[in-house]
């Protein structure tokens, strides 16, 4: 007959299991807690300010670290302490990794780092022989910074690459300083460009997408002020970009200054000083991704496609063309590339080798140079870009029609190396 009791036998079988339950769930049970707690110290607040810190100690070194500005009575906290020297950090844009560049020791070149906040791992993503720097994250994951090239006094082309390290691309090309990369909202590249070749000019902010396609002419100043890129480039929330100028020939401290997005060469606003004190800090929180474009880059393709519709149109006279400019010749960083003769419509059409820099100039019939040399361009493998004219102004809306050129063949410009190549061997022969 069944009862509600239990045995002494029973009681003992029943404690006896329960305490090798027991000692089976408490380990897990620790374990749980150790990872919580792990989890909950790697979060940082939401709001907190990434900062670098100067380590105290025997050895000079940098820091990385999150300072909470809510609660001032508290250390920061260290996050990478490996490194001689570390500068430019940005945070990832769900807020759950941080890059930044930094050097192992004093004689080392720059690199790029990243560093996971949430599972404190720290990766390396570049390994050049020369310096990296200035990161920053694009809409896809991948990472852009700047790298130093040594030729012509020193200039830093743009690079991406995956945060492993992989997939490292080049997108600029030309002998041209990019410094201050950053990521519009609208998901194209926003630099601070200034030529070292074949003579310094003066600093502009260049516009291009992530694969360093439709490269343009965003802003410049007027002849009394010039751009300083030290002091950093940013987007506002209501889409206004701010920089810094100063004027030419005075002793002045740098002006911050802001254009409108839309409209950035005739939307020049200057601020005072103290009101731009806070947009040097990195702070720690989500932040909206910009938009991811789509790339035309075909890596198998070794050409690329320009025309442009009247080489003389001009931007102070978009109704009559000159007649004077026969032809367009292109420069390379060696001489001449070639000359391209133009139609009676003063349109061109080409085939130009891709990721190689060249200038354009217009000649007369005399062979005398018309207008530029231009700005040094460049075209992306597979890329297609036209043009209304070479100096009509960058908001020149073009003619309904079909230009004359682009009803036959485009002429096919010699490839960089074989001319270079060859340019190469007859200095030698003179010599």
């Amino acid at each position: 007959m069944k009862t509600g009791k239990m045995t002494v036998g029973m009681m003992c079988s029943y404690n006896s299991g329960r305490k090798k339950h027991l000692k089976m769930v408490l380990p897990l049970l620790m374990i749980l807690v150790w990872l919580t707690s792990i989890s909950c110290y790697q979060k940082p607040a939401e709001g907190s300010i990434l900062v670098v810190q100067q380590a105290t100690g025997e050895d000079v070194k940098s820091e990385l670290a999150l300072m909470d500005p809510s609660r001032p009575d508290q250390d920061p906290v260290v996050l990478v302490k490996e490194f001689y020297e570390v500068a430019s950090p940005e945070i990832s844009y769900q807020g759950g990794a941080v890059v930044f560049q930094a050097k192992k020791e004093s004689g080392d070149s720059w690199q790029i780092w990243e560093y996971d906040l949430e599972g404190g791992e720290l990766n390396q993503v570049t390994d050049a022989d020369s310096d990296c720097g200035e990161p920053a994250y694009l809409p896809d994951g991948k990472i852009l910074y700047c790298r130093f090239v040594p030729d012509y006094s020193g200039y830093h082309v743009l690079e991406t690459s995956k945060s492993d390290g992989t997939e490292t691309q080049q997108i600029t090309f030309g002998p041209v300083d990019f410094a201050s990369p950053i990521v519009l909202m609208d998901g194209r590249i926003l630099a601070f460009a200034k030529e070292r070749h074949p003579k310094p000019g003066k600093t502009q902010l260049m516009v291009m997408r992530p694969d360093g396609t439709k490269i343009e002419l965003f802003y410049e100043s007027d002849q009394e002020n010039a751009i300083v890129a030290d002091a950093g480039l940013y987007q506002t929330a209501d889409d206004r970009i701010v920089f810094s100028e100063k004027a030419l020939g005075e002793e002045v401290e740098v002006r911050w200054i802001s254009v409108d997005y839309n409209h950035p060469m005739d939307s020049r606003v200057q601020y005072e000083a103290e009101s731009m004190n806070n947009l040097k800090q990195v702070v720690y929180a989500p932040r909206p991704r910009p938009k991811k474009l789509p790339s035309a880059v075909n890596p198998e393709v070794e050409t690329a496609l320009l025309v442009c519709m009247d080489v003389n149109l001009s931007e102070n006279d978009a109704h009559e063309t000159q007649d004077s400019s026969v032809k367009v010749e292109l420069l390379g960083l060696e001489g001449s590339l070639g000359t391209v003769d133009l139609e009676e419509d003063g349109s061109v059409y080409m085939k130009i080798q891709a990721d190689m820099p060249f200038r354009m100039q217009t000649l007369d019939r005399q062979g005398k140079v018309v207008e530029g040399p231009s700005s040094w361009l460049q075209m992306r493998p597979n890329e297609r870009r036209g043009c209304v004219g070479c100096h009509a102004g960058h908001t020149r809306v073009p003619e309904n029609r079909q230009p004359l050129a682009v009803q036959k063949e485009p002429v096919e410009i010699p490839l960089y190396r074989e001319t270079i190549m060859a340019s190469r061997l007859t200095q030698k022969e003179k010599k």
